[in-house]
C-alpha cells in the first residue's frame, strides 16, 4: 500500500470488515481513499452467511470506525433469497444508521460457488430489502438492478 501511494495512485480497501485495527492504521496513515465493507447480513445471521466463524466486535468495530467518516466509504449487502429477509434489513439499517452510502446488490449465480442452492432475490424481495434498510439508511440503494 505505501509503494502505491508513493506512485500518487489512489487506493480503495475493500473488506469485510474482521480487521478493524487494520483498517485505522491504514487510515491514520493517510494510505486509503476510501473503503467499500461488506456487511453480510444481521448480526443474528453473521455466522450463516459467511459459512465460517466471525468475530461480530470486529464487524462492529470497522463499522463504528467507517461511520466517523474521516474517509469516503460505503457499505454493502450482497442480498441471496435463501439467506436474507426483509427483517435482517432492519437489523442492518440499525447496526450502520447514519451511513452515507449503502448499497444493496442482487446476488448473481457465477457457477463458482463454494456451495449450490443459493439463488438471486426477486425484484419484489429486494424492493422490500430496499424499504426495511431506509427506515434507518435513508440514502440506502439497490445497485446493479434493472
Amino acid at each position: 500500500v505505501y509503494k502505491i501511494k508513493e506512485k500518487g495512485l489512489r487506493v480503495k480497501l475493500d473488506t469485510n470488515g474482521s480487521h478493524p485495527e487494520r483498517i485505522r492504521m491504514l487510515t491514520e496513515k493517510g494510505l486509503l481513499d476510501c473503503i467499500a465493507m461488506d456487511v453480510k447480513n444481521s448480526p443474528q445471521k453473521y455466522v450463516r452467511t459467511a459459512g465460517t466463524a466471525v468475530d461480530l466486535e470486529a464487524i462492529g468495530s470497522s463499522i463504528a470506525l467507517l461511520l466517523e467518516g474521516k474517509i469516503p466509504y460505503e457499505f454493502r449487502t450482497t442480498a441471496v433469497r435463501e439467506l436474507h429477509e426483509a427483517e435482517d434489513f432492519t437489523e442492518i439499517g440499525k447496526w450502520i444508521r447514519g451511513a452515507r452510502q449503502y448499497y444493496i446488490q442482487c446476488f448473481r449465480d457465477s457457477g463458482n460457488l463454494l456451495s449450490d442452492g443459493l439463488s438471486e432475490p426477486s425484484r419484489e424481495a429486494l424492493d422490500a430489502f430496499l424499504a426495511a434498510a431506509r427506515v434507518y439508511v435513508p440514502q440506502a440503494e439497490l445497485r446493479g438492478v434493472s
